[in-house]
Protein backbone atom coordinates (compact mmCIF):
# COMPACT_ATOMS: atom_id res chain seq x y z
CA UNK A 1 0.00 0.00 0.00
CA UNK A 2 1.03 3.58 -0.58
CA UNK A 3 2.18 5.87 2.18
CA UNK A 4 -0.44 7.08 4.65
CA UNK A 5 -1.25 10.75 4.27
CA UNK A 6 0.17 12.91 7.03
CA UNK A 7 -1.80 15.84 8.37
CA UNK A 8 0.95 18.38 7.88
CA UNK A 9 0.93 17.76 4.12
CA UNK A 10 -2.83 18.34 4.03
CA UNK A 11 -2.44 21.62 5.89
CA UNK A 12 0.47 22.69 3.71
CA UNK A 13 -1.47 21.94 0.54
CA UNK A 14 -4.55 23.84 1.67
CA UNK A 15 -2.55 26.88 2.74
CA UNK A 16 -0.58 26.95 -0.48
CA UNK A 17 -3.39 26.42 -2.97
CA UNK A 18 -6.67 27.35 -1.28
CA UNK A 19 -6.84 30.73 -3.09
CA UNK A 20 -6.79 28.89 -6.43
CA UNK A 21 -9.18 26.03 -5.72
CA UNK A 22 -12.19 27.70 -7.32
CA UNK A 23 -10.45 29.61 -10.09
CA UNK A 24 -8.48 28.77 -13.21
CA UNK A 25 -6.47 31.92 -13.77
CA UNK A 26 -5.07 33.20 -17.01
CA UNK A 27 -3.02 36.22 -18.00
CA UNK A 28 -2.81 37.28 -21.61
CA UNK A 29 -1.05 39.97 -23.61
CA UNK A 30 -0.47 40.33 -27.36
CA UNK A 31 2.71 38.22 -27.17
CA UNK A 32 2.43 36.26 -23.91
CA UNK A 33 -0.21 33.96 -22.44
CA UNK A 34 0.24 32.60 -18.92
CA UNK A 35 -2.21 30.10 -17.45
CA UNK A 36 -2.31 27.73 -14.53
CA UNK A 37 -4.59 24.90 -13.53
CA UNK A 38 -4.47 21.92 -11.21
CA UNK A 39 -5.70 18.55 -10.08
CA UNK A 40 -6.52 17.28 -6.59
CA UNK A 41 -7.31 13.60 -5.89
CA UNK A 42 -8.05 12.42 -2.35
CA UNK A 43 -8.47 8.66 -1.72
CA UNK A 44 -9.82 6.41 0.98
CA UNK A 45 -8.21 3.00 0.32
CA UNK A 46 -8.84 -0.39 1.85
CA UNK A 47 -7.33 -3.81 1.10
CA UNK A 48 -9.93 -6.54 1.64
CA UNK A 49 -7.31 -8.81 3.27
CA UNK A 50 -7.12 -6.43 6.22
CA UNK A 51 -9.49 -5.21 8.90
CA UNK A 52 -12.13 -2.58 7.98
CA UNK A 53 -10.32 -0.28 10.40
CA UNK A 54 -7.19 -0.48 8.17
CA UNK A 55 -8.58 2.00 5.64
CA UNK A 56 -5.98 4.59 4.69
CA UNK A 57 -6.23 8.20 3.60
CA UNK A 58 -4.04 9.16 0.65
CA UNK A 59 -3.57 12.43 -1.18
CA UNK A 60 -2.92 10.59 -4.43
CA UNK A 61 -2.28 13.65 -6.59
CA UNK A 62 -2.06 17.35 -5.82
CA UNK A 63 -0.72 19.03 -8.92
CA UNK A 64 -0.43 22.53 -10.27
CA UNK A 65 0.44 23.10 -13.92
CA UNK A 66 1.85 26.43 -15.05
CA UNK A 67 2.01 27.02 -18.79
CA UNK A 68 3.47 29.97 -20.69
CA UNK A 69 3.00 30.56 -24.42
CA UNK A 70 5.14 33.10 -26.27
CA UNK A 71 4.32 34.48 -29.71
CA UNK A 72 1.93 31.52 -30.28
CA UNK A 73 5.03 29.46 -31.06
CA UNK A 74 6.91 28.65 -27.87
CA UNK A 75 5.52 26.79 -24.84
CA UNK A 76 6.94 26.24 -21.37
CA UNK A 77 5.34 23.89 -18.83
CA UNK A 78 6.07 23.23 -15.16
CA UNK A 79 3.97 20.76 -13.16
CA UNK A 80 4.91 20.06 -9.53
CA UNK A 81 3.06 17.37 -7.55
CA UNK A 82 2.56 17.55 -3.76
CA UNK A 83 0.77 14.18 -3.50
CA UNK A 84 1.67 11.19 -1.30
CA UNK A 85 3.54 13.32 1.23
CA UNK A 86 6.29 14.29 -1.22
CA UNK A 87 7.11 17.12 -3.59
CA UNK A 88 8.13 16.11 -7.12
CA UNK A 89 8.46 18.07 -10.34
CA UNK A 90 6.51 15.83 -12.70
CA UNK A 91 6.80 17.76 -15.97
CA UNK A 92 9.32 20.41 -16.89
CA UNK A 93 9.72 21.04 -20.59
CA UNK A 94 9.97 23.63 -23.33
CA UNK A 95 8.64 23.36 -26.86
CA UNK A 96 9.00 25.25 -30.14
CA UNK A 97 6.73 24.91 -33.19
CA UNK A 98 8.95 24.68 -36.24
CA UNK A 99 6.30 24.60 -38.98
CA UNK A 100 4.62 21.92 -41.02
CA UNK A 101 2.67 20.74 -37.99
CA UNK A 102 5.90 19.82 -36.18
CA UNK A 103 7.14 20.81 -32.73
CA UNK A 104 10.37 20.09 -30.88
CA UNK A 105 10.14 19.39 -27.14
CA UNK A 106 13.00 19.14 -24.64
CA UNK A 107 13.07 18.52 -20.90
CA UNK A 108 11.33 15.99 -18.64
CA UNK A 109 8.05 14.55 -19.90
CA UNK A 110 6.32 11.26 -20.69
CA UNK A 111 8.04 8.96 -23.15
CA UNK A 112 5.70 8.50 -26.17
CA UNK A 113 4.92 4.83 -25.65
CA UNK A 114 2.20 3.48 -23.33
CA UNK A 115 -1.39 4.21 -24.32
CA UNK A 116 -2.71 4.53 -20.75
CA UNK A 117 0.53 6.11 -19.48
CA UNK A 118 0.03 8.95 -21.97
CA UNK A 119 -3.57 9.46 -20.85
CA UNK A 120 -3.93 12.33 -18.39
CA UNK A 121 -4.37 11.38 -14.72
CA UNK A 122 -7.59 13.40 -14.56
CA UNK A 123 -9.13 11.12 -17.25
CA UNK A 124 -8.22 7.73 -15.75
CA UNK A 125 -11.17 5.37 -15.44
CA UNK A 126 -9.58 3.40 -12.58
CA UNK A 127 -7.67 4.05 -9.38
CA UNK A 128 -4.34 3.10 -10.98
CA UNK A 129 -3.10 2.37 -14.47
CA UNK A 130 -3.22 -1.23 -15.71
CA UNK A 131 -0.54 -3.92 -15.87
CA UNK A 132 0.81 -2.91 -19.34
CA UNK A 133 2.01 0.30 -17.67
CA UNK A 134 4.34 -1.86 -15.53
CA UNK A 135 6.32 -2.55 -18.74
CA UNK A 136 6.14 0.95 -20.23
CA UNK A 137 8.61 3.78 -19.64
CA UNK A 138 7.28 6.75 -17.67
CA UNK A 139 8.71 10.25 -17.53
CA UNK A 140 12.25 10.74 -18.74
CA UNK A 141 14.71 13.40 -19.84
CA UNK A 142 14.90 13.75 -23.58
CA UNK A 143 14.31 15.57 -26.85
CA UNK A 144 11.30 14.77 -29.04
CA UNK A 145 9.98 15.77 -32.47
CA UNK A 146 6.22 15.36 -32.73
CA UNK A 147 3.21 16.57 -34.67
CA UNK A 148 -0.16 15.96 -36.29
CA UNK A 149 -1.01 15.99 -39.98
CA UNK A 150 -3.83 15.23 -42.45
CA UNK A 151 -6.39 17.32 -40.58
CA UNK A 152 -5.14 15.71 -37.33
CA UNK A 153 -5.90 12.21 -38.60
CA UNK A 154 -2.30 11.14 -38.11
CA UNK A 155 0.08 11.84 -35.21
CA UNK A 156 3.64 10.72 -34.61
CA UNK A 157 6.45 11.27 -32.13
CA UNK A 158 10.14 10.42 -32.34
CA UNK A 159 12.50 11.09 -29.45
CA UNK A 160 15.81 10.31 -27.83
CA UNK A 161 15.72 9.75 -24.07
CA UNK A 162 18.07 8.87 -21.23
CA UNK A 163 16.26 5.55 -20.90
CA UNK A 164 14.45 4.06 -17.90
CA UNK A 165 13.64 0.52 -16.71
CA UNK A 166 10.12 -0.86 -17.17
CA UNK A 167 7.48 1.15 -15.32
CA UNK A 168 10.01 3.70 -14.05
CA UNK A 169 10.63 7.44 -14.36
CA UNK A 170 13.89 9.37 -14.05
CA UNK A 171 14.84 12.86 -12.89
CA UNK A 172 18.39 12.62 -14.27
CA UNK A 173 20.32 10.76 -16.96
CA UNK A 174 22.35 8.13 -15.05
CA UNK A 175 24.51 6.87 -17.95
CA UNK A 176 25.71 7.55 -21.48
CA UNK A 177 23.30 4.90 -22.86
CA UNK A 178 20.20 6.22 -24.63
CA UNK A 179 16.79 4.97 -25.78
CA UNK A 180 15.01 5.92 -29.00
CA UNK A 181 11.20 6.00 -28.85
CA UNK A 182 8.77 6.10 -31.79
CA UNK A 183 4.98 6.22 -31.70
CA UNK A 184 2.59 6.49 -34.66
CA UNK A 185 -1.19 6.70 -34.26
CA UNK A 186 -3.92 7.14 -36.89
CA UNK A 187 -7.43 8.56 -36.35
CA UNK A 188 -9.27 7.69 -39.59
CA UNK A 189 -12.75 8.76 -38.47
CA UNK A 190 -14.58 12.00 -37.72
CA UNK A 191 -18.02 12.79 -36.38
CA UNK A 192 -19.51 10.18 -34.04
CA UNK A 193 -16.30 8.10 -34.11
CA UNK A 194 -13.85 10.95 -33.51
CA UNK A 195 -11.01 9.72 -31.30
CA UNK A 196 -11.21 6.16 -32.64
CA UNK A 197 -7.82 5.01 -33.88
CA UNK A 198 -5.03 2.48 -34.00
CA UNK A 199 -1.29 2.77 -33.60
CA UNK A 200 1.96 1.26 -32.49
CA UNK A 201 4.82 2.40 -30.26
CA UNK A 202 8.36 1.09 -29.81
CA UNK A 203 11.54 1.85 -27.91
CA UNK A 204 15.03 0.52 -28.48
CA UNK A 205 18.21 1.26 -26.58
CA UNK A 206 20.78 -0.14 -24.22
CA UNK A 207 21.59 -0.09 -20.53
CA UNK A 208 24.55 -1.47 -18.63
CA UNK A 209 24.09 -1.73 -14.88
CA UNK A 210 26.19 -3.08 -12.07
CA UNK A 211 25.73 -5.10 -8.91
CA UNK A 212 25.39 -1.86 -6.93
CA UNK A 213 23.13 -0.17 -9.52
CA UNK A 214 21.35 -2.91 -11.51
CA UNK A 215 19.19 -0.55 -13.66
CA UNK A 216 16.32 -3.07 -13.58
CA UNK A 217 12.67 -2.70 -12.61
CA UNK A 218 10.64 -4.13 -9.76
CA UNK A 219 7.24 -5.26 -11.06
CA UNK A 220 4.26 -4.23 -8.94
CA UNK A 221 0.49 -4.58 -8.87
CA UNK A 222 -1.64 -1.44 -9.33
CA UNK A 223 -1.94 -1.27 -5.53
CA UNK A 224 1.85 -1.31 -5.10
CA UNK A 225 2.46 -4.93 -4.01
CA UNK A 226 5.71 -6.33 -5.43
CA UNK A 227 5.22 -9.19 -7.90
CA UNK A 228 8.90 -9.67 -8.62
CA UNK A 229 12.19 -7.88 -7.93
CA UNK A 230 15.52 -8.73 -9.57
CA UNK A 231 18.28 -9.84 -7.20
CA UNK A 232 21.91 -10.58 -7.98
CA UNK A 233 21.60 -9.58 -11.66
CA UNK A 234 21.89 -6.32 -13.62
CA UNK A 235 21.10 -4.83 -17.02
CA UNK A 236 23.54 -5.88 -19.71
CA UNK A 237 22.96 -4.36 -23.13
CA UNK A 238 20.00 -4.23 -25.50
CA UNK A 239 16.55 -3.17 -24.24
CA UNK A 240 13.50 -3.00 -26.53
CA UNK A 241 9.74 -2.67 -26.28
CA UNK A 242 6.79 -2.90 -28.65
CA UNK A 243 3.16 -1.88 -28.03
CA UNK A 244 0.29 -2.13 -30.55
CA UNK A 245 -2.66 -0.13 -29.22
CA UNK A 246 -6.16 1.05 -30.18
CA UNK A 247 -9.02 3.25 -29.03
CA UNK A 248 -12.73 3.31 -29.88
CA UNK A 249 -15.06 6.18 -28.98
CA UNK A 250 -18.63 5.68 -30.20
CA UNK A 251 -21.49 7.55 -28.56
CA UNK A 252 -21.68 6.71 -24.84
CA UNK A 253 -18.96 4.00 -25.07
CA UNK A 254 -15.19 4.33 -24.91
CA UNK A 255 -12.71 1.47 -25.32
CA UNK A 256 -8.94 1.27 -24.76
CA UNK A 257 -6.84 -1.75 -25.77
CA UNK A 258 -3.08 -2.26 -25.63
CA UNK A 259 -0.56 -5.11 -25.70
CA UNK A 260 3.00 -4.49 -24.53
CA UNK A 261 6.15 -6.58 -24.94
CA UNK A 262 9.36 -5.77 -23.08
CA UNK A 263 12.69 -7.51 -23.73
CA UNK A 264 16.12 -6.84 -22.25
CA UNK A 265 19.41 -8.56 -21.54
CA UNK A 266 20.72 -9.01 -18.02
CA UNK A 267 23.93 -10.36 -16.55
CA UNK A 268 23.56 -13.44 -14.37
CA UNK A 269 26.01 -15.81 -12.71
CA UNK A 270 25.84 -18.02 -15.81
CA UNK A 271 26.26 -15.19 -18.36
CA UNK A 272 24.05 -12.85 -20.34
CA UNK A 273 20.36 -13.81 -20.68
CA UNK A 274 17.41 -12.37 -22.59
CA UNK A 275 14.24 -11.78 -20.56
CA UNK A 276 10.85 -11.24 -22.19
CA UNK A 277 7.68 -10.03 -20.46
CA UNK A 278 4.30 -9.11 -21.94
CA UNK A 279 1.10 -7.52 -20.69
CA UNK A 280 -2.32 -6.59 -22.07
CA UNK A 281 -5.48 -4.79 -21.14
CA UNK A 282 -8.98 -4.13 -22.46
CA UNK A 283 -10.87 -1.32 -20.74
CA UNK A 284 -14.31 0.17 -21.42
CA UNK A 285 -16.42 3.02 -20.04
CA UNK A 286 -20.11 3.78 -20.51
CA UNK A 287 -21.80 7.15 -20.00
CA UNK A 288 -25.11 6.31 -18.30
CA UNK A 289 -26.80 9.71 -18.50
CA UNK A 290 -26.72 10.65 -22.17
CA UNK A 291 -23.22 12.03 -22.67
CA UNK A 292 -20.73 10.91 -25.30
CA UNK A 293 -17.28 9.52 -24.58
CA UNK A 294 -14.35 11.46 -26.03
CA UNK A 295 -10.56 11.22 -25.54
CA UNK A 296 -10.70 14.34 -23.35
CA UNK A 297 -13.60 13.12 -21.19
CA UNK A 298 -17.41 13.15 -21.19
CA UNK A 299 -19.13 15.66 -23.46
CA UNK A 300 -22.76 16.68 -23.82
CA UNK A 301 -24.53 15.78 -27.01
CA UNK A 302 -25.34 18.82 -29.18
CA UNK A 303 -28.59 20.44 -28.16
CA UNK A 304 -28.82 18.70 -24.77
CA UNK A 305 -28.56 20.12 -21.26
CA UNK A 306 -26.41 18.80 -18.44
CA UNK A 307 -28.30 16.39 -16.13
CA UNK A 308 -29.60 18.28 -13.12
CA UNK A 309 -28.09 15.76 -10.69
CA UNK A 310 -24.82 15.27 -12.51
CA UNK A 311 -23.45 12.66 -14.88
CA UNK A 312 -22.94 8.95 -14.20
CA UNK A 313 -20.28 6.69 -15.72
CA UNK A 314 -19.46 2.99 -15.37
CA UNK A 315 -16.10 1.44 -16.32
CA UNK A 316 -14.69 -2.09 -16.37
CA UNK A 317 -11.31 -3.57 -17.26
CA UNK A 318 -9.55 -6.91 -17.76
CA UNK A 319 -5.75 -6.96 -17.78
CA UNK A 320 -2.88 -9.36 -17.33
CA UNK A 321 0.90 -9.73 -17.12
CA UNK A 322 3.14 -12.70 -18.01
CA UNK A 323 6.71 -12.67 -16.76
CA UNK A 324 9.56 -14.56 -18.41
CA UNK A 325 9.57 -18.28 -17.61
CA UNK A 326 13.07 -18.01 -16.10
CA UNK A 327 11.92 -15.59 -13.40
CA UNK A 328 12.22 -17.51 -10.10
CA UNK A 329 8.60 -17.28 -8.90
CA UNK A 330 5.89 -19.99 -8.54
CA UNK A 331 3.68 -18.72 -11.37
CA UNK A 332 4.50 -16.28 -14.15
CA UNK A 333 0.95 -15.21 -15.02
CA UNK A 334 -0.96 -12.44 -13.25
CA UNK A 335 -4.59 -11.66 -14.07
CA UNK A 336 -6.70 -8.76 -12.83
CA UNK A 337 -10.10 -7.17 -13.22
CA UNK A 338 -11.27 -3.68 -12.28
CA UNK A 339 -14.61 -1.94 -11.98
CA UNK A 340 -15.38 1.71 -11.33
CA UNK A 341 -18.43 3.93 -10.89
CA UNK A 342 -18.08 7.70 -11.33
CA UNK A 343 -20.46 10.53 -10.48
CA UNK A 344 -19.73 13.97 -11.94
CA UNK A 345 -21.90 16.29 -9.77
CA UNK A 346 -20.56 19.41 -11.50
CA UNK A 347 -18.04 20.31 -14.18
CA UNK A 348 -14.46 19.53 -13.11
CA UNK A 349 -15.63 17.42 -10.13
CA UNK A 350 -15.80 13.63 -9.83
CA UNK A 351 -16.61 11.20 -7.02
CA UNK A 352 -15.64 7.57 -7.67
CA UNK A 353 -15.94 4.11 -6.17
CA UNK A 354 -13.46 1.62 -7.60
CA UNK A 355 -12.38 -1.98 -7.01
CA UNK A 356 -9.31 -3.85 -8.29
CA UNK A 357 -8.79 -7.63 -7.99
CA UNK A 358 -5.34 -9.08 -8.80
CA UNK A 359 -4.74 -12.85 -8.86
CA UNK A 360 -1.67 -15.01 -9.39
CA UNK A 361 0.72 -17.28 -7.49
CA UNK A 362 3.32 -14.51 -7.56
CA UNK A 363 1.22 -12.91 -4.80
CA UNK A 364 0.99 -14.45 -1.31
CA UNK A 365 -2.79 -14.13 -1.69
CA UNK A 366 -5.18 -12.54 -4.17
CA UNK A 367 -5.29 -8.77 -3.78
CA UNK A 368 -8.58 -6.87 -3.61
CA UNK A 369 -8.32 -3.10 -3.35
CA UNK A 370 -11.27 -0.74 -2.80
CA UNK A 371 -10.85 2.98 -3.45
CA UNK A 372 -13.21 5.90 -2.90
CA UNK A 373 -11.84 9.00 -4.61
CA UNK A 374 -12.83 12.67 -4.66
CA UNK A 375 -11.36 14.52 -7.62
CA UNK A 376 -11.35 18.27 -8.24
CA UNK A 377 -9.89 20.07 -11.24
CA UNK A 378 -9.34 23.79 -11.13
Amino acid sequence: MRRVLRMRYVVGWVVLLAPALTVQAQFTSPDVRLAWSGLLQFDVRWLAQGSPTDAQFLLRRARVEVEATLLERYRFVLEPDFGEGEVELKDSWMEAHVGGGLAVRAGRFKTPFGLEVLRSSRLLWFAERGLPSALAPGRDLGVMLHGRWMDERMEAALGVFGGVPDGASEREDPSADKDVALRVFAYPFRGALAGTGVGVAATVGAETGSEESPALAAYETPAGAVLFKHEGVWADGLRRRLAPQATIFAGPVGLLAEYTISQYYLQTASGSELRSHWAWQLAAAWALTGQTQRPDGLQLRPGTDAPSKGSLELAARLHGLTLDSRVPIPDHDVFAWSIAFHWHPAPHMRLSMMAERVMGAALPEAELLFVVRAQQQF
